[in-house]
């Protein structure tokens, strides 16, 4: 995959004698162009100088300095680790359901990522979890969890 600073033309080849490029006419109607032979030829060459000026993506790997999570997240964070559900987690902490789900969103947002799954992941990668017991007095659970095993991956 490489990406590019601009925009690239709507190019799709089908095998090595057929390529399609779509447009748009001044009017917004959708136009299509099916190209064989020497066009072929001069479309393959268009899309290897794109790809020779295309740059590999960067990869973003945040680290856990990167994120700042405050003592009030860290404590969701836990508790989101063990499975507790929202109303019962709020319960545990003090707070109304709603101030938990506004933490729960700010560690989304810290986290750059979109879901609680995928914050769960994120926080294993960045080593912001530990795989070990939940204590009761963490989580409000006698005796504990085990966080689940996908929490304890080090990608970064």
């Amino acid at each position: 995959m490489r990406v590019s600073s601009g925009p690239l033309p709507n190019l799709a080849f089908v095998g090595t004698e057929l390529a399609v490029v779509y447009a748009f006419a001044r009017d917004g109607q959708p136009l299509g162009l099916v190209a064989r032979g020497e066009a072929m030829g001069a479309l393959h060459q268009y899309q290897q100088v794109l790809w020779e000026h295309g740059a590999e993506p960067v990869p973003h790997c945040h680290t856990a300095r990167s994120v700042v999570l405050d003592p009030t997240q860290a404590q969701v964070l836990r508790l989101l680790g063990s499975g507790m559900k929202d109303d019962t987690a709020a319960r545990q902490m003090n707070v109304s359901v709603r101030t938990y789900r506004r933490h729960v969103a700010a560690i989304l947002k810290s986290l750059h990522v979109n879901t609680r799954f995928e914050a769960g992941l994120k926080a294993a990668e960045l080593g912001l979890l530990s795989k070990r017991r939940t204590s009761a007095q963490d989580t409000g659970l006698g005796g504990g969890r085990l966080m689940p095993s996908f929490l304890s991956g080090n990608a970064c």
